[in-house]
Order: C-alpha cells, then structure tokens, then sequence
C-alpha cells in the first residue's frame, strides 16, 4: 500500500508507521513529519483526530457480532 501511494517504506517502517481506514478516510502515521510531495492530496492532522479514527476503526474491528445488526 504504501508503494501504492508513493510513500518512501524503508523510512516508514523504521518509523513505526501505521494506517488506518475510517469511513471513507486513509489515516497515515508515517512516524516522521511528510515532505511536500510526499503523498498527493495529504492533509496534516492533529495527534487527537489520527487517535479519535484509530479507537473508531478498532472498535469497529472488535464489536461483538450480537449487537451488529442482522
């Protein structure tokens, strides 16, 4: 994925990045701060909206099926 959108992996993953989908948002933490260019159409966020996608995406990853609707 991260070839995908031409973000340079070595200096990613040496930076812990991580990403994560919310709606219909991509979340990047690339761990270090983005050059210009680095991504196209990249937004910088603050630290509390990347956590606030984060928990949301998890809790929806791990909801117990009996309260998902049938």
């Amino acid at each position: 994925m991260w070839e995908a959108i031409s973000v340079e992996r070595g200096g990613t993953w040496l930076s812990r990045g991580a990403c994560v989908t919310y709606g219909d948002t991509v979340y990047l933490n690339l761990g270090r701060k983005a050059a210009d260019g680095d991504v196209d159409g990249l937004v910088e966020i603050v630290s509390s909206e990347y956590e606030t996608a984060r928990q949301r995406a998890h809790n929806a990853r791990t909801a117990c099926p009996s309260e998902c609707p049938s």
